[in-house]
């Protein structure tokens, strides 16, 4: 029963094919490929493609626009709080309910600090004003002097900033789910630039953000409601006649002898279960609470109204903005920037509850080997894999060093013309990948060509 009711929290809570279908939309809706040749140009076009248009896959809402930043380096964090405090999951073990974020930046120190390092594309502005965002990341990079349009449409940036960073946060109505997409440029010294995407969609209003909205949400949410509860209530029964156990050995046995005859394997996958599973229920207890946080920050924001209709210029939004949410201008860029951070918190909190949920789904298939002992018949299994243990380690020892070669022997040869071999790590896990009969046909050619008569 209480692997039954992991497998069901796991796969209701987490949602997964509602967040594929979410990022799905937006991946395909973005130029990836276009975006990937000719940067920085593809990226300034493509940022000029959003200008005016509030929506991404046609039902994702933006929430004011295109985030666009310059991070300082390599060892700058993609995510990296600037205009909120510090909220990890031990201030939450500390404070688990807070009235709304708390911001340790002012408007005044953002105008103080300027835009030179971030812009925010607002879609609801008018082409002529929104320019002016644009062309503040176009300065960003130096472009040498040229006499024609044709030679500078093709001329290549002499300096520009090492990584870029292009958030978007949208809202989907349908699901109410918001989504995160990511696209982190990097132009390393050796001038070949690469792009990464980072997509993921969580719910606006997840289980136990307000109870008293739950049990209006349908029966469906009130029975997982119900599930989550004696999840909980095993959780603790686990723990209990886990440590009740504990005790027991070490009082019968004394703690020498009590902690030898303890400590096995079993019960080492038993105090990681309990342990993930713990952690597993604070992190979601996290990420609501977060939840919480971002609802209260862009329900704070003033309303935009539609696409069509919304376009206005710099002076009338932010006659807007004052009349609405009696914001200055600095107070709403400040508002935008805790919004999206708070997003990422978000974000990372729900990335941190599928590890934990991942790990403990692992636990508890090792602990049906645990409960196979009681029957001989299931036990074959077990006591197979205990007798060869000796002889399989003989034999993985053997075979380390030989894929080791192999792995070696790949780099050297491949490594100079395929990115899948480029360095040493990349050659031992695509050649491991290979061994289990994936990627050969994919890169067989190119290998031969590379490789030559060694090949």
């Amino acid at each position: 029963s209480y692997f039954s009711s992991c497998c069901i929290l796991v796969v209701e809570h987490f949602e997964q094919s509602t967040v594929f279908k979410l990022t799905e939309a937006v991946e395909r809706d973005l130029p990836l490929v276009d975006l990937e040749g000719g940067y920085p140009r593809s990226l300034w076009s493509f940022l000029d493609t959003r200008i005016g248009h509030s929506r991404v896959a046609r039902f994702n809402k933006l929430i004011a626009g295109v985030h666009v930043q310059q991070l300082a380096d390599s060892a700058q964090l993609v995510f990296e709080p600037q205009t909120l405090c510090p909220y990890t999951m031990f201030h939450f073990l500390e404070q688990p309910s807070r009235d709304r974020p708390e911001l340790c930046r002012t408007a005044a120190e953002r105008a103080a600090a300027g835009n030179s390092t971030q812009q925010w594309l607002l879609w609801a502005l008018e082409r002529d004003d929104a320019i002016h965002a644009l062309e503040e990341v176009r300065s960003w990079w130096e472009l040498p002097n040229t006499s024609t349009q044709l030679a500078a449409a093709s001329v290549v940036p002499i300096s520009g900033p090492g990584r870029v960073q292009v958030s978007m946060l949208a809202h989907n109505e349908n699901f109410n789910y918001y989504m995160l997409y990511r696209l982190i440029f990097t132009v390393p010294t050796t001038g070949a630039m690469s792009m990464t995407r980072q997509a993921i969609a969580f719910p606006a209003d997840p289980p136990w953000l307000d109870p008293s909205k739950d049990s209006e949400m349908g029966s469906g949410r009130i029975l997982l409601m119900i599930a989550d509860i004696a999840f909980i209530v095993m959780l603790c029964a686990l723990g209990l006649g886990t440590v009740y156990n504990f005790f027991h050995v070490m009082r019968r046995s004394g703690c020498w002898r009590g902690a030898k005859a303890y400590c096995t394997v079993w019960e080492v996958i038993d105090w990681v279960n309990i342990f993930m599973a713990a952690f597993l229920v604070v992190a979601y207890l996290y990420a609501t609470e977060a939840s919480r946080g971002l609802q209260q920050l862009v329900e704070g924001l003033p309303s935009l109204g539609e696409e069509e209709s919304a376009r206005r210029s710099r002076t009338e939004l932010e006659q807007l903005v004052l009349s609405e949410a009696n914001f200055t201008w600095s107070d709403y860029g400040l508002g935008l920037d805790a919004a999206l951070e708070q997003a990422n918190l978000v974000a990372k909190a729900h990335e941190d509850a599928r590890w934990y949920a991942s790990v403990m789904a692992c636990c508890l298939c090792l602990r049906f080997f645990k409960a196979f002992r009681a029957n001989p018949r299931l036990n074959v299994v077990t006591l197979t894999m205990q007798k060869a243990c000796l002889d399989f380690a003989h034999f993985l020892i053997v075979f380390f060093f030989l894929f080791i070669g192999f792995g070696i022997i790949a780099h050297a040869l491949f490594g100079p013309r395929i990115e899948q071999f480029s360095t040493i790590g990349e050659a031992l896990h695509t050649t491991f990948l290979m061994m289990m009969g994936f990627l050969f046909d994919d890169y067989k050619d190119r290998m031969r060509e590379a490789g030559g008569s060694l090949a």
